[in-house]
Formats: C-alpha cells, sequence, structure tokens
C-alpha cells in the first residue's frame, strides 16, 4: 500500500446521482444538522487554533467531547443527542492528563453513560499511514462514532505541514474518517505560525485567523467550521473564540476557566458577544480604557479593546447612541 492511498473506498455509484435523487436523499437521512447547535455540523470537519499550552485547547476539545458523550447542555455547548466519541489524544504525561478529566468530571457534574469514549493516549498514529487509517475508519464505523478529536494534528501524522501534497493526503484522510459514520465531524487541534512584526513600529502584524494557522493553506481550505482561541492581553482570564463557519458567519465568546485547587475541580464559562446586543460588562470596560480628549481611529479601539471588528462596532454604536463617546470624523473620543 502507498501512503495517501484510499483504504476504505466510499459506496460511491457512478454515474452519480442526478440533483433531485441526491437532494431526495439527503432529505430522507435520520443525520441531524448539527452535532454542538449552532457551533458543529454533523459531517464537518474542524480545525481548533491557538498557541499551545495558553489556549487550553485540549481542555476545551475536552470539554466538547464529554458534553456530546453526555448529550447535556453546558456553558453554550448544546448537543443535539448524546454520541459516542473518539479521541485520539497524542501528547501530554499520563497522570496530568489523568488530573485533567478529573477536574472536569467534579467540575461539570455531567452523567456520562460508560463506553460513550474511546480514548487513545499517545498511541503512534500516523493518520497518513494507510494501515492507521483503516484501523481508525473501523473504529468508527463499527462503533457509529460521530466526533473525533485529534491532537495535534501535527502529532498525527508524518508529512510536512508546510507542503501541499502531504497536507492533502492528510486531508483526504480526514475525509475517511468522516466517511466512515453518517454524520461523523472530525476536529483537530492546530498551533499558529510565528507571531510577525511589523519592522517601522515593532507592533505585531494584525492578520485574520486564517492566515496565522501553521503550515499550508490546503488545511485552512479543507475545514467547514474554524474555532481560533486567542489570548486577550488587557483582561488576561478571558480567552476570545471566534468560531467561523465556512459560510463566512462568525460569533464571538469570551471564554474563562475556574480552576479550583481545593474542589479539584475545572469549569468553563462562556460568554457570547452579539455585535448587536453588547455584553454592558465589556462596554463599561472599554470605555473606561478611552482617554479623555484622545481621539482613537477604529483600528486602535480594536488593537486597545482586542475584540474583533463586529463586535468593536457594535460597543462603539451603542456609546454613540447613550452619548458615551462622541465622533470627529473618523475619529472618536
Amino acid at each position: 500500500m502507498k501512503l495517501g492511498e484510499i483504504i476504505i473506498p466510499p459506496k460511491f455509484t457512478w454515474p452519480p446521482p442526478l440533483l433531485e435523487e441526491w437532494c431526495k436523499q439527503v432529505d430522507s437521512e435520520p443525520t441531524p444538522e448539527w452535532l454542538l447547535k449552532d457551533l458543529i455540523p454533523a459531517d464537518a470537519a474542524v480545525i481548533m487554533s491557538g498557541i499551545p499550552k495558553l489556549a487550553f485547547k485540549t481542555w476545551f476539545a475536552f470539554q466538547m467531547v464529554r458534553s456530546l458523550a453526555s448529550g447535556q447542555k453546558l456553558a453554550l455547548l448544546d448537543p443535539v443527542k448524546a454520541v459516542k466519541c473518539l479521541i485520539l489524544e497524542l501528547e501530554g504525561p499520563r497522570k496530568q492528563t489523568r488530573s485533567r478529566w478529573r477536574l472536569l468530571e467534579n467540575g461539570d457534574g455531567l452523567g456520562i453513560p460508560p463506553g460513550m469514549i474511546y480514548f487513545a493516549h499517545r498511541y503512534p498514529i500516523m493518520i497518513d499511514d494507510p494501515t492507521w487509517c483503516s484501523k481508525i475508519c473501523s473504529l468508527v464505523s463499527d462503533e457509529d462514532i460521530k466526533f473525533v478529536v485529534i491532537d495535534t494534528l501535527a502529532r498525527a501524522n508524518a508529512g510536512d505541514e508546510n507542503s501541499a501534497q502531504d497536507m492533502s493526503i492528510v486531508m483526504r484522510a480526514l475525509d475517511q474518517i468522516r466517511l466512515s459514520s453518517a454524520g461523523c465531524s472530525v476536529m483537530w487541534l492546530h498551533h499558529l505560525a510565528k507571531e510577525e512584526f511589523n519592522k517601522k513600529t515593532g507592533k505585531p502584524i494584525d492578520k485574520d485567523i486564517d492566515q496565522e494557522v501553521r503550515g499550508s493553506t490546503v488545511l485552512m481550505g479543507g475545514y467547514d467550521v474554524h474555532f481560533a482561541f486567542r489570548r486577550k492581553v488587557i483582561d488576561s482570564r478571558a480567552l476570545l473564540l471566534t468560531v467561523r463557519h465556512k459560510d463566512d458567519e462568525e460569533y464571538y465568546f469570551n471564554v474563562y476557566w475556574n480552576f479550583d485547587k481545593t474542589q479539584d475541580t475545572a469549569q468553563l464559562k462562556m460568554v457570547s458577544l452579539n455585535p448587536n446586543v453588547p455584553d454592558i460588562p465589556l462596554l463599561e470596560h472599554c470605555a473606561a480604557m478611552m482617554l479623555p480628549k484622545q481621539e482613537y481611529t477604529m483600528a486602535m479601539l480594536i488593537s486597545q479593546w482586542e475584540v474583533p471588528h463586529p463586535i468593536a462596532s457594535g460597543m462603539i454604536r451603542t456609546m454613540l447612541q447613550s452619548g458615551m463617546i462622541r465622533q470627529k470624523g473618523k475619529h472618536f473620543m
């Protein structure tokens, strides 16, 4: 077998069905549209990006799995129903990894039936290896698994992540896993490229969340949903989470983790940021950061407030309407 060879070919017919036949088939499928309402669709390719350690990507992925496996809502994670999950956790010491699960178990209070989560810890898995890909696909198919987490993608393949050819093989492997069970979604965790700085100002260069991700553009061209965690400097307790769907629809959240050593718990809190309905504490916090008589451009406020453009626009609109600030040309003060 050759690297990248399709091991479990999907049962496609040729010639393909007529469009009306295909639509009728999809409409008749019992698979729900969503796994997590408004966040993760069924049958989706999902990337979760952020810097190592400080973005708490693994913690959030584990919490997603616990919510899905229990079928119970947690924070703003709202599963349509309980589903079986597979985690390929390819890094982390055994005791510390076990500690993460214990903290989450104690903190979320979710009752998860036995047999809902398969957990491969530090297995020598390479999804671009036909043998491993076949094993994963067989498990997903046999156990009707609907959500697969790969942490991290860099550890799960032998290719060069900057090579379009190598990453195309990886994406085909991910597609094979999704095809193994109707409605199965696959999420891979990935790190960011090194931050670039403006040579004149010395300040970091602002980039789109897709452009910040490390490796070939093939990885970003192949996703359906992007969970982008970014650390906030001013409010260090919060992580800014942008959830971008392929149709360019985006949702924004402030994500908080509360770790209580005395209670041995970890608890997730998510606050939705709506451009049309600004969060009042956040709005007041941002307004207090503006100095009297100082003029600010939109770009300056986005940088200072550390919020996405739509959220900043919504807050500015509310501040102008309420008289908290006034506009002078293209400046605000």
